[in-house]
């Protein structure tokens, strides 16, 4: 964790997963440096999408638009963002804030039907500070479902940008009082629907007491 007391503020927030190719790299993001697979296509550096895609089909054949847009969003990451990647090995989620911008690394590039990439295979790097890591059961239920449903290599969560940057600087507690007041307040207006005159109002606020939460 860093021992600086100047405020973290992430310009974007991304989930970067640690397997790229099925080969498990957490402790190269432990120590600093970020990757994707998809080797065989070079230095990618201020390449478009558009400019990416014939190499990326013609050398990644069947592996599509979605793909692409995974290696793409990966590679324009911009430095100052927070990115959280689920460990392999636990419920725990690293938090990183990245110390550079897309960096091809040409001694990790393979040609694509090297089947010895154990150590290899994942050219396109960002450089990155480790911050912390916890337990996924500490991030407010809104993020840890957002958690759970990215299951691509990478995906922006920006949208939960105020969470990350509590987490980031130790406030994550206000985020959670927030969320506390609030779902106090919705059952409070929810018990006060079961006494409604109205037997579908009081049927609906009925259903909405009784769901499980999470």
């Amino acid at each position: 964790m860093s021992d600086s007391s100047e405020k973290i503020k992430p310009v974007s927030v991304f989930v970067v997963r640690c397997k790229p190719h099925d080969i498990i790299k957490e402790d190269e993001f432990l120590k600093g440096t970020l990757s994707v697979g998809w080797p065989s296509l070079g230095d990618l550096t201020g390449m478009t999408k558009e400019q990416i895609e014939p190499i990326f089909n013609n050398v990644w054949t069947g592996h599509g638009p979605i793909r692409l847009s995974q290696l793409y969003n990966f590679i324009t990451i911009p430095k100052g963002s927070a990115v959280l990647t689920p460990s392999v090995y636990s419920r725990d989620v690293h938090l990183f804030i990245t110390t550079s911008g897309y960096i091809y690394n040409k001694e990790q590039d393979i040609f694509v039907n090297d089947k010895d990439i154990k150590d290899k295979g994942n050219p396109h790097q960002i450089k990155a500070r480790f911050v912390k890591s916890m337990a996924r059961e500490d991030f407010s239920t809104k993020l840890q479902n957002a958690l759970n449903a990215a299951k691509r290599t990478v995906t922006n969560l920006s949208v939960y940008m105020p969470e990350i940057e509590a987490i980031l600087n130790n406030e994550s507690e206000k985020i959670k009082d927030t969320e506390n007041k609030y779902r106090d307040e919705a059952l409070e207006t929810l018990s006060k629907l079961l006494k409604s005159e109205d037997e579908n109002i009081r049927l609906q606020a009925a259903i909405n007491l009784l769901k499980p939460k999470g």
